[in-house]
């Protein structure tokens, strides 16, 4: 549909976080172009693009991690991201890290629509020591 789309933004951090970003730009751009395409020719439901969204992001985790391995231990190098697919009125929107969605318009001032992943909330810091 004309009013589909898709934004995304990806920042990298560490020693090679510039192409540890771009990689991550490269395949999930990629793979939400796909969802987007099918979900519009499919009428699937909301629930089941979300599925396919969180796949895309694992799947890129396990990629970036073959593909970079040879060049960087990731240990300290990585990527944060937002992405923001727009179905008609909808927005769907996948993010890792502290990479924050805002949404606005000329009469409103900025929302925020995602809380950051980062060690300071104890839900993230019990994922990250587990």
């Amino acid at each position: 549909s004309p009013e589909d789309a898709l934004y995304a933004v990806f920042d990298g951090h560490g020693e090679s976080g510039a192409i540890v970003s771009q990689f991550v730009a490269e395949s999930l751009r990629t793979s939400l172009a796909e969802i987007l395409l099918d979900a519009a020719s499919s009428r699937a439901s909301d629930d089941a693009i979300k599925k396919q969204i969180q796949q895309a992001f694992l799947d890129t985790d396990l990629s970036l991690t073959e593909a970079l391995k040879e060049y960087c231990g990731l240990q300290f190098d990585g990527s944060t991201g937002c992405a923001v697919l727009r179905r008609g009125k909808k927005l769907l929107i996948a993010y890792v890290g502290d990479s924050s969605c805002v949404v606005g318009t000329k009469r409103k001032a900025g929302r925020r629509l995602t809380e950051d992943h980062t060690p300071a909330q104890a839900k993230e810091r019990f994922r990250i020591e587990s």
